[in-house]
């Protein structure tokens, strides 16, 4: 899972957020329990990606909401 992680973070610094395997990810690491650690750390980089659109007055995508709404139900 710590790869796939690092993959995605590579992805979402090189070009648009793969909000797919992001949304995927999440789901994975909320079935396992083993994977709790991973999830706090893709709540912590997405809590920090919303305080940038916040400063920036960006509205939240869609598909950004689908991600947290995966987070949420966990």
């Amino acid at each position: 899972m710590e790869e796939q992680w690092g993959q995605i973070q590579v992805s979402m610094q090189s070009g648009p957020v793969p909000f797919d395997r992001l949304k995927q990810y999440v789901a994975a690491c909320c079935q396992r329990q083993e994977c709790r650690s991973q999830l706090r750390e893709v709540s912590d980089y997405l809590a920090t990606v919303l305080q940038y659109e916040e400063s920036a007055a960006v509205e939240t995508s869609p598909q950004m909401k689908e991600v947290l709404a995966c987070l949420v139900q966990s």
